[in-house]
């Protein structure tokens, strides 16, 4: 057998199995931005891990606020993401309770030669900002998505500013002041913030001047993960899609294709029975 030490005065020098794949970052948000007093998790999603460990640190003053499972900081706000799968490759940072003290770069790090690491933007915005009035609410893209096992779920919904609304909105209260927009994403009915046990979801909302955009991200898909995705903002509106996670992209688009000729088929056959019905009362 090869033996992979190369000894050199009496002391061995061991490299890495050649054939083991180095770690990467996956895909995930680099910015978030929240409410004060919100809870969030910055995400990192590592692939190949192996025996090396992942550290969250704060760029502001470079404390490290966890390491692997362990947490480094006396504040306890900050804790490791909870995951019921020992295997995910999810690496999130967990802030309860957020401050707008909490601004800034928090970066991932993993302790390799040299270090690999990705920077998570969280801004921590006034919340005048977010009492903006919107119109209409609309995810992007087809009412029926595929999504691959084990990939990731990226939707995006938006809502627009309007005048009118911003009128009625400020005649709502009797101080004059608008009301404060949520946006909430569910699914299957269950609110996305019941599914933090799960690990890597991510929501990141833009509130800007003519316009909301909220993005969830949910990684790593299962079967559990399939489903009716919902986006509600406050007195505004909601929107809906439909979420298949499969093995195969075909299968899913073959099941639809099939369901979407045989409903025409049905009704091009209860057209032609009517038209016979009418002809026959005819002649």
């Amino acid at each position: 057998m090869y033996n992979s030490s190369i000894w050199l005065h009496e002391r061995p020098i061991h490299f890495r199995n050649v054939t083991e794949k180095a770690p990467s970052f996956g895909k995930v948000p680099t910015s978030i931005e929240v409410m004060p007093g919100q809870t969030v998790v910055l995400s990192c999603i590592v692939d190949n891990l192996g025996d090396r460990t992942v550290s969250w640190i704060r760029t502001s003053d470079l404390q490290i606020l966890t390491s692997g499972s362990i947490t480094f900081t006396g504040d306890n706000r900050f804790s490791t993401e909870p995951t019921d799968d020992a295997l995910s490759n999810c690496w999130g940072l967990m802030i309860r309770n957020v401050r707008y003290t909490d601004t800034g770069q928090y970066e991932c790090q993993l302790n390799t030669s040299p270090k690999l690491k990705i920077n998570v933007t969280l801004i921590v915005r006034e919340q005048q900002l977010m009492d903006r009035p919107f119109d209409g609410t609309t995810i992007d893209g087809p009412r029926e998505q595929e999504i691959k096992r084990g990939g990731i779920i990226t939707l995006a919904c938006r809502a627009t500013i309007s005048m009118t609304n911003n009128e009625k909105n400020r005649k709502s209260r009797n101080d004059g002041t608008p009301r404060t927009k949520r946006v909430i994403w569910s699914m299957n009915n269950a609110p996305m913030t019941m599914q933090i046990k799960r690990g890597g979801i991510n929501v990141y909302t833009d509130w800007n001047f003519n316009e909301v955009v909220s993005n969830l991200t949910v990684t790593s898909v299962t079967e559990s993960d399939q489903g009716v995705y919902k986006c509600s903002i406050d007195d505004i509106g909601s929107d809906e899609v439909f979420v298949y996670v499969v093995d195969d992209y075909k299968k899913t688009s073959g099941f639809i294709a099939a369901s979407s000729a045989s409903h025409l088929i049905s009704s091009l056959l209860i057209y032609y029975a009517l038209v016979s019905v009418c002809n026959d009362k005819l002649f």
